[in-house]
């Protein structure tokens, strides 16, 4: 019972930062964009960790904040979109300025 208490609690601290540091933001700022973004549900936890990071939740302090307003994001927060040391099947990436059997013209 107390660790769901204590987990609300931390929740409920996140969103109280959030909303000072949106408000923090909105006053300082100089000039505002009204261009609407397109949605993307695969990169939500990345494009939000970054507008996270841009209003100052950066560092240990705010691993906790961090962690409880993105865990129902999906999505990776590390990548946007497809890793790209990864390839879609599994192979090993090609190197990079190598000269293989392709490239000198010799017959594989």
């Amino acid at each position: 019972m107390l660790s769901g208490v204590s987990a609300r609690r931390g929740e409920a601290q996140a969103y109280i930062h959030l909303v000072l540091a949106i408000a923090a933001k909105a006053l300082a700022a100089k000039n505002a964009v009204s261009a609407k973004r397109e949605f993307d549900p695969n990169t939500a936890r990345y494009d939000f960790r970054v507008f996270l990071l841009r209003l100052g939740f950066i560092g240990a302090d705010f691993k906790s904040t961090r962690k409880h307003l993105m865990k129902h994001l999906g999505g990776s927060a590390a990548w946007k979109g497809e890793r790209r040391d990864r390839r879609a099947h599994g192979a090993a990436p090609a190197p990079e300025g190598g000269t293989g059997p392709e490239e000198n013209g010799a017959a594989a």
